[in-house]
């Protein structure tokens, strides 16, 4: 037992180093200078390469990972480059809302979702049933707005 558990913890180290690397391409892949994005368009290029320098953007990828990487071992998850804040400040503060949210919308989808359920077991096969499930269904087909 302790083998598995030793394995699956090794396992799970490999799979969060993979996932960051593919959340870190991501990030390069998507168009725009985050050094633009930051100063604005009016910035002059001496402003953007000093900025590029500073955040280790004219570093290579691979380099850019690993100082990323360690940084958020570190728990030092960056600076926004909308907010020009911490990261891990701007979760942090908007913890409480988004708890308020799940929980609301655990709230709501409990007392819709439980009711409608015993009602579609209750009537199996009539048209309160159909409309139910087809309701469920279109329900989780839409994508979420965030």
């Amino acid at each position: 037992m302790l083998a598995f558990v030793v394995r699956r913890l090794i396992q799970m180290i490999f799979v969060l180093i993979l996932v960051s690397f593919i959340a870190f391409s991501l990030l390069h892949i998507v168009p725009g200078d985050p050094a633009v994005t930051m100063l604005g368009e009016e910035a002059s290029q001496a402003q953007i390469d000093a900025l590029r320098h500073e955040l280790w953007l004219d570093r290579p990828f691979i380099v850019q990972y690993f100082r990323w990487f360690t940084n958020v071992i570190q728990g030092d998850f960056g600076t926004s480059i909308t907010y020009r804040e911490g990261v891990a400040g701007l979760v942090i503060s908007r913890l409480p809302v988004t708890f308020h949210l799940g929980l609301l919308s655990l709230i709501i989808s409990t007392l819709i979702s439980i009711p409608a359920g015993v009602l579609s077991a209750v009537k199996r096969g009539s048209l309160l049933d159909s409309i139910i499930t087809v309701s469920a269904n279109v329900g989780m087909a839409i994508p979420s707005s965030g």
